[in-house]
């Protein structure tokens, strides 16, 4: 596995987003160096750090030096698809480039990068050859599936993916809008502004900008049932869960093994009401949460509270229909990530879903 201490990076032309470094191997030479499994970088305490084929790595970006500061997010990152050497004292990896917003709106012109976030990283398939000397750390890069109802947190200051750039061909995937608000405008993370609002029904899973719901899609109902509304809005239904309806007409099992959960319910004769009462306050706080996004809700990070939200629903259906709440629930709903708090803002309005009309 070879050593290389890390240094200067300095690209061959400034006017390239990424890569062009003159001493690169050429393909020729390539093919006929070593390959490895991996590499190792010493910094300046002299600790080695280990970088593996398939890591995405922060890269050092050009003319960067090290031991001056710059922020994470100024970082390139890149996959390591292939890594190569020449004896012990040159290795090269083949990567994969991770751009920026920014940098693919130097290429697309029509493509708005603004509305990437900071973190944000586009996957192309622009390869580079890149010296060991140029690699900074190993990091995650998230997956992030606007119209998933299971996307997993991605905090604010994490990378993260949603799109992909087909360089040569000019092509983002999807396209940025699309599946998104009735304006159309892309989801902007880093806009400490604006909010956007999620329907989970599995005909929708679309999000919306507040600004564009305060239009004309504000909810006509009693404030004093919007708790309920957003309770009955369900990850695996298009239509208004009854909530009283999911109340079992028999005595909940007895389990046979371990120990019992601290929050079991006979739900026999019993108002929905009161069996709310019974359950565990955070949760079903959790539960009758808006399922919004958006940097002005900064507990939510770029993902929102949309797992915890509906994690909190799901386990509240099963608890009206008698199953045991587990004890360990909250590792499953963080309930700091997932109660909506705007500071310095008015509560936030009651809005319906502009395409199924449901309480979002």
């Amino acid at each position: 596995m070879p050593r290389r201490r890390r240094g200067r990076f300095t690209p061959k032309k400034t006017t390239k987003s990424h890569g062009g470094d003159p001493a690169s191997p050429t393909e020729a030479e390539w093919r006929s160096m070593t390959e490895f499994g991996s590499f190792v970088v010493r910094d300046e305490e002299d600790v080695e750090h280990i970088f593996r084929k398939g890591d995405d790595a922060t890269v050092l970006p050009y003319k960067a030096i090290v031991g001056e500061e710059l922020p994470l997010h100024k970082y390139w990152v890149a996959r390591i698809k292939e890594i190569r050497a020449k004896g012990e004292d040159e290795v090269w990896a083949r990567v994969q480039w991770h751009w920026s917003g920014h940098e693919v709106a130097g290429t697309i012109k029509s493509f708005h990068g603004a509305s990437c976030g900071n973190y944000e990283r586009i996957y192309s398939d622009h390869f580079d050859y890149v010296s060991s000397s140029a690699f900074d750390a190993v990091v995650h890069v998230h997956k992030f599936f606007e119209t998933n109802p299971n996307q997993p947190y991605i905090g604010k200051d994490e990378f993260y993916t949603r799109y992909t750039f087909e360089y040569k061909a000019r092509i983002i995937n999807p396209r940025p809008g699309s599946g998104t608000c009735v304006c159309e405008e892309p989801y902007s993370p880093d806009d400490t502004m604006g909010l956007m609002h999620f329907c989970p029904r599995p005909s929708c899973r679309h999000a919306y900008h507040q600004k564009c719901l305060l239009a004309e899609f504000k909810d006509p109902e009693s404030s004093m049932t919007r708790s309920l509304r957003l309770l009955a809005s369900s990850p695996d239904s298009d239509e208004t869960i009854v909530l009283e309806d999911l109340i079992s007409s028999e005595p909940p099992k007895k389990k046979r093994r371990g120990r019992p959960a601290k929050k079991s319910l006979d739900p026999i004769g019993v108002s929905l009401e009161d069996l709310l009462k019974g359950m565990p306050s955070g949760l079903v706080l959790v539960a009758q949460q808006p399922i919004v996004r958006g940097a002005a809700f900064s507990a939510g990070g770029v993902s929102g509270n949309v797992q915890a939200v509906l994690h909190a629903r799901n386990m509240v259906y099963a608890a009206l229909s008698g199953t045991p709440i587990p004890d360990d629930w909250e590792d499953n709903v963080d309930i700091d990530r997932a109660i909506v708090r705007v500071p310095g803002r008015k509560p936030i309005p009651a809005f319906v879903c502009p395409k199924c009309g449901g309480a979002i």
